[in-house]
């Protein structure tokens, strides 16, 4: 790779006595859905395919997950209760591991709402949570209510390490109510997806 990397990713083309295991995968090219014709006929030579363009990359799958949560580093201390922002890796290296890594003290709040394009013009028309992207009443999300999100907002809400305030202060951030001596702050970004779906 050109970033210095001695890393290799395999790929399978069921040539030279290889894997025999067929999978309509076996060529490189940027559409993997085989029709019925195909199954079992090795490199799906009669799948509507693309070869990818000229300086297209291959990447190794990543799967992290963020939440909040607290240290063990601070156990039986007063910042115990310190809210921390995690990322939980998936490791496919051997057997199949996750990781938490601790990124950021003092976050108290991670959300996420999804900027939904409703007539197909590109443009978010309305932003929702997850819970609300049920939106032909189905019952479920489908693939194509996911396709539809064109945008992503992250609310977060950091605070203090320790208490600032000489007493409690009312405050509400990201619709949740706080009455304490702690000092918070809000943050909102909005991020538009360029390979939604």
């Amino acid at each position: 790779p050109s970033n210095g990397s001695s890393e290799v990713i395999g790929h399978n083309t069921n040539s030279g006595g290889g894997n025999t295991g067929d999978n309509c995968a076996n060529g490189l090219k940027g559409n993997f859905t085989c029709p019925a014709s195909c199954a079992g006929q090795g490199a799906c030579s009669d799948a509507i395919e693309a070869d990818y363009l000229p300086g297209s990359k291959i990447m190794r799958f990543v799967a992290n997950a963020y939440y909040i949560g607290r240290s063990n580093v601070y156990a039986g201390t007063a910042l115990e209760d310190t809210p921390i922002l995690f990322r939980q890796e998936l490791s496919a290296s051997g057997a199949i591991k996750t990781k938490a890594i601790e990124l950021a003290q003092g976050i108290e709040s991670l959300n996420m709402i999804y900027g939904v394009d409703l007539n197909g013009d590109g443009e978010v028309n309305q932003f929702l949570k997850a819970s609300a992207m049920d939106l032909d009443g189905s019952g479920f999300v489908t693939r194509d209510e996911w396709q539809a999100v064109v945008a992503v907002r992250l609310n977060l809400v950091f605070r203090s390490l320790d208490p600032v305030y000489p007493s409690n202060q009312p405050v509400t951030l990201n619709n949740v109510q706080y009455n304490d001596r702690y000092l918070r702050q809000e943050f909102s970004q909005t991020v538009q997806l360029r390979n939604h779906g």
